[in-house]
């Protein structure tokens, strides 16, 4: 269960909540929190932030603005449980109709969550379809990203891009950039349904939404920056590979005994 240190909370409508899901994320961490908070003035949205501490040792909480941390729900795990898990823990705080997660590293700027909003319609339901999508998702894999990264990161995100698209039929190419944001709707029908723990929870989400109907997706273009504190390990790569295959049967199975696709 998660340990609750500070929960900001008022009776008002929400239009946007963004989780954080933090693990060791470098000296960046708390700049990002605060680039973050800026935004919930630029956008003129009434956005919460939480942040949600996955077993992080030493994460210096106290350096970001006490103004700040008052203004933003902070829950903890009192270990290392993954960022599966500590998404579904900061989604069932969330009041937003639009639910959203952001890597804590900063690798992804901020700023981007402007980029992603202007694609929501958050004040009425007019307008065409793709002006209020289901899903929004940030994508390495369009013409207009750019990344700053290794050239070994690259190859290996580019593998596990095909490998993927060998084993599910999505219609995006990147599953894995850590910026996505949900319309409520879907997220209520899908959580109970998410068992991922780990960085597999991106697309098991995607999935998830697809087989029950939810398709209107849309990508949106990013720039990421460097890579502060990877906590991909060959280990974790591994474990991404062999957990995809286990995931694979999971949803094709639920597919053929709850959902017709």
């Amino acid at each position: 269960m998660p340990v609750v240190k500070t929960d900001f909370a008022e009776n008002r409508t929400i239009d946007l909540s963004v989780v954080v899901p933090i693990f060791n994320p470098g000296d960046s961490f708390v700049d990002h929190v605060v680039s973050l908070y800026s935004l919930t003035e630029q956008l003129g949205q009434d956005i919460e932030i939480i942040l949600v501490n996955d077993g992080s040792i030493d994460l210096k909480t106290d350096r970001i603005p006490k103004q700040i941390l008052g203004k933003i729900t902070l829950l903890s795990h009192s270990k290392n449980l993954g960022k599966g898990a500590a998404l579904r823990t900061g989604f069932k705080r969330a009041k937003g109709n639009w639910i959203g997660f952001i890597d804590a590293d900063g690798d992804i700027p901020a700023h981007y969550l402007i980029q992603m909003t202007n694609a929501i319609n958050f004040k009425s339901n007019e307008g065409s379809e793709m002006a209020n999508p289901d899903i929004l998702i940030s994508s390495k894999a369009m013409e207009e990203s750019r990344i700053h990264s290794s050239v070994l990161r690259k190859m290996s995100s580019l593998g596990f891009s095909y490998f993927i698209r060998i084993l599910f039929d999505l219609p995006i190419k990147d599953t894995q950039t850590g910026l996505k944001i949900f319309s409520k709707t879907v997220l209520d029908k899908i959580m109970n349904l998410s068992e991922e723990d780990g960085f597999l929870i991106d697309l098991e989400l995607l999935n998830l939404a697809m087989i029950h109907g939810f398709m209107n997706i849309k990508e949106v273009p990013v720039t990421i920056i460097k890579r502060h504190n990877s906590t991909l390990s060959a280990k974790t790569v591994t474990s991404m590979l062999i957990g995809t295959v286990k995931l694979k049967f999971r949803l094709s199975k639920m597919a053929r005994t709850e959902i017709k696709i």
